[in-house]
């Protein structure tokens, strides 16, 4: 009977979880710079929305409050911070060039401690205020050229930096990747020698972080500390220039500004798709919305041999090689091995085994 509760309380979790993952449509949001829209569409492209279309002047940088509803987005002509509802209601100007937007290009929002952080491109700074728009901090004023994307890895309070660099002696020279802590110190380059990086997106769970180079025309990617760089996207004679990542399902997406189309591969590069997506013009950079979780518990998936988190709204997960339950109230100590619950003691051979000896 013990038994019986145990599976029924595993399968109503897992039905639980499930019903949690699938309940929410799952969509891509894009700023486009050429018809100054922000739009979003199945994760396939089908199912186009014009959601902003009116009152854009150059529109950016893009990042997603799932939990709240919210999306944000830098306007690098009329140098502001605006949000809106995902559905493109209640648009809100939050944060001006008198209060510091100069150039503003990406935008990444620490929503555990409710944070936004976005990028100066011309001016070579980093700025962090509130999601209201209050409490706007300078966080690094130098060590920078011509800045552009930004990625948080926000359990170790880093951020992660694209740095385009400058002609110098007809040579395009200090571009590459930069991270430093969430206060602005601690400046580290760790990828050097790039052509042109626009932005930038992490993989926490396998350390590792990706970029889009639209002069060198790929994807690539390397550990968070710059090691082992490899070119996974190699789309030459186009621009990659946004750049999002779904974990879960191990998929790449990114906008392609000079022929105008949105695109998703395997963490590999392979199996590369034109995704569905009719009438773009410009676009720039992308989020996606995979289904806004509140808690750990909300991404469970009934695998005693997978660790299941909650960041950012998004559902993510890594494997358990510990102690495990399989369910069977007559073994113990099974451990998770190659993603399965397995070894392990029959207790009842053990009870047998003691009994002969006393």
């Amino acid at each position: 009977m013990i038994r019986a509760r145990k599976i029924s309380f595993v399968v109503a979790l897992f039905a639980s979880a499930f019903v949690t993952r699938m309940a929410h449509a799952q969509k891509m949001y894009w700023t486009h710079s050429g018809d100054r829209k922000i739009r979003r569409a199945n994760l396939d492209g089908s199912q186009k929305e014009d959601l902003i279309y009116v009152g854009l002047s150059a529109p950016r940088g893009i990042a997603l409050d799932l939990p709240a509803g919210k999306m944000y987005w830098t306007d690098a002509s009329a140098r502001q911070i605006n949000r809106a509802n995902l559905d493109g209601s209640q648009v809100e100007i939050l944060i001006t060039s008198s209060e510091g937007v100069n150039d503003p290009r990406g935008i990444a929002l620490d929503l555990v401690v409710g944070k936004m952080y976005w990028v100066n491109h011309n001016s070579n700074e980093v700025w962090r205020a509130n999601l209201d728009g209050s409490s706007v901090e300078l966080l690094i004023s130098t060590g920078l050229t011509n800045p552009l994307g930004i990625a948080l890895d926000i359990e170790n309070s880093k951020m992660y930096l694209t740095n385009q660099g400058e002609v110098i002696d007809q040579l395009l020279q200090n571009t590459g990747i930069i991270r430093a802590n969430f206060d602005g110190s601690v400046l580290e380059t760790l990828v050097t020698g790039l052509t042109l990086p626009f932005h930038i997106a992490l993989d926490l769970d396998a350390g590792l972080m990706y970029w889009a180079d639209i002069v060198a025309g790929g994807i690539s990617r390397a550990t968070l500390d710059g090691f082992n760089i490899v070119k996974v996207v190699d789309v030459i004679r186009q621009t990659p220039f946004g750049i999002a990542l779904d974990i879960s399902n191990g998929k790449i997406y990114w906008t392609q500004t000079s022929d105008n189309r949105l695109q998703r591969a395997n963490f590999d590069g392979s199996n590369i798709e034109n995704l569905d997506v009719s009438g773009v013009n410009g676009p720039n950079n992308i989020a996606l919305d995979l289904g806004a979780c509140l808690s750990d518990a909300a991404c469970s998936d009934g695998d005693v041999c997978t660790i299941d988190s909650c960041n950012e709204g998004v559902c993510s997960s890594k494997p358990h090689f510990g102690l495990c339950d399989d369910g069977d109230l007559c073994t113990m100590d099974t451990f998770c091995v190659d993603g399965a619950c397995q070894g392990g003691v029959d207790s009842s051979l053990l009870k047998n085994s003691l009994a002969i000896v006393l």
